[in-house]
């Protein structure tokens, strides 16, 4: 074969390449930007889930703590599994105690007052909220 055959051939090769590229590239950006949202609304979601279990928590211990409420143990009970979802370890130990003191096994509603104060301040870094 002859030179001309095959830089034209090249050429037809290249053309086909660039059009497929210019026909890619744009569908492969489109892809990247909503794999990219698509992860920030997950991040976002996960953020206001978390910060709803930590407040819903805090809500129902409040309650029982500072009045002794006995009708809200049901969400006192339905909050208590998921705050160990969502606190870091090293606050379990705070919670426990604060649980401890809801289930009846504590009778220091001043310590407990104490714990759930020291709780609380800890538990607003994981708000979203609280950083607007």
């Amino acid at each position: 074969m002859d030179a001309t055959i095959w830089v034209a051939i090249i050429s037809v090769i290249a053309s086909a390449v660039s059009a497929l590229a210019s026909i890619l590239a744009p569908l492969i950006v489109e892809s990247l930007k909503i794999k990219h949202q698509r992860k920030l609304w997950e991040q976002q979601f996960y953020d206001e889930h978390r910060a709803d279990a930590i407040e819903y928590f805090l809500k129902a211990t409040g309650a029982f703590v500072y009045s002794k409420n006995l009708n809200n143990r049901e969400e006192l009970g339905a909050s208590a599994g998921e705050i160990y979802l969502y606190a870091d370890p090293e606050l379990w130990g705070d919670i426990d105690t604060l649980l401890d003191f809801c289930g009846g096994s504590l009778s220091n509603c001043n310590e407990a007052q104490k714990i759930y104060a020291r709780l609380c301040k800890k538990l607003r870094d994981y708000s979203p909220r609280s950083k607007r």
